[in-house]
């Protein structure tokens, strides 16, 4: 699987764990949101997700910040959620009960998905089931809890 993008602040990125690394990327600024960044990866970059995943909830947790959004490319991986304990909400969405945690995986296509994963132990953020399926893909959760449109 590769991640094709990542979407944080400066303050996130500034506040990644050591261990944390991402590899030769991009990075530009979201222009609703000048303390929002995308960060581009190569498309060749291959990435572990499971110990990608460990380490946004061991960060999540922590309280460094409330949302993250990762864009994948690739066949869905329906068995692996199984596996680790998605369960199917609707045609597109797949979710995963945590006691702190909300997190998400949405199909966009059969090529290209999205993990989503808040931190809702302080009830920040937006819960993703209240954002329109049709115009998901357009709109991020901000840390502040307000939707703000994404870059195309």
């Amino acid at each position: 699987m590769k991640i094709l993008e990542v979407e944080m602040t400066w303050c996130d990125v500034k506040q990644m764990p050591i261990p944390f690394i991402f590899g030769k990327c991009n990075v530009r600024a979201n222009r609703f949101d000048s303390s929002r960044i995308y960060i581009n990866l190569e498309a060749t970059h291959q990435i572990e997700i499971s110990s990608t995943y460990r380490q946004i909830q061991i960060w999540l947790l922590s309280g460094r910040c409330t949302s993250i959004k990762y864009t994948y490319a690739g066949h869905f991986p329906i068995q692996y959620f199984k596996n680790i304990g998605f369960k199917k909400v609707n045609e597109h969405l797949w979710r995963k009960e945590h006691q702190y945690l909300s997190i998400y995986a949405v199909k966009l296509n059969e090529n290209k998905w999205v993990v989503c994963i808040e931190n809702r132990k302080d009830q920040k953020g937006v819960p993703i089931e209240h954002c329109e399926w049709t115009s998901f893909s357009s709109y991020q959760l901000t840390l502040d809890g307000e939707v703000i449109v994404a870059t195309s």
